[in-house]
């Protein structure tokens, strides 16, 4: 059965995916942090899988090789959204600076002053901002992972947001 799905064999391929599904979607729960993306991270474990099939060589489990496959397609999709999210990066501190960095419009400077301002706050206002506004994580979402209460997160928000408005940085980056 198994070289008929190497060869193509569309039902016996999704007859095996099927089977291993719940420990896929185990694995991946275990290695995604943020909940709301396990869907679009099945996706991609699934079709990693179906796509490497014809790869499997048959020489130990198949279980161990569908943990290889899906670990691999997870990581290289949380690193692919890491980038993403790099790029998107000095927008969104645009927002968060609200104002403060309209002066300067050279998008290397307004990230090296983005990362001055960060570096003046608190750790905990930091750890709050750079999960909200870097990696887009709701309240809640941030909440949960550093097991602090949802208002202790908004207040740390709106604290470092009136820091940031209150602190002046030299323009000169030099």
């Amino acid at each position: 059965m198994l070289r008929t799905m190497k060869q193509g064999d569309r039902v016996g391929a999704a007859a095996l995916i099927d089977e291993m599904f719940p420990r896929m979607r185990k694995l991946v729960r275990h290695l995604v942090r943020n909940h709301s993306d396990i869907e679009d991270f099945m996706q991609e474990a699934a079709l990693a899988v179906w796509r490497s099939l014809p790869g499997y060589r048959g020489d130990g489990f198949i279980e161990h090789w569908v943990d290889k496959v899906v670990t691999r397609a997870i990581f290289g999709e949380r690193r692919r959204r890491r980038s993403e999210r790099s790029t998107v990066a000095v927008d969104v501190s645009k927002v968060f600076l609200d104002g403060a960095l309209s002066v300067v419009q050279d998008e290397y400077l307004n990230r090296r002053r983005a990362i001055r301002l960060l570096a003046k706050l608190p750790i905990e206002q930091r750890q709050v901002v750079m999960r909200h506004h870097i990696l887009e994580m709701s309240v809640p979402e941030i909440a949960s992972e550093l097991a602090i209460p949802f208002e202790t997160v908004r207040s740390r928000l709106r604290l470092a947001r009136r820091r940031v408005r209150n602190v002046r940085v030299p323009n000169g980056d030099r």
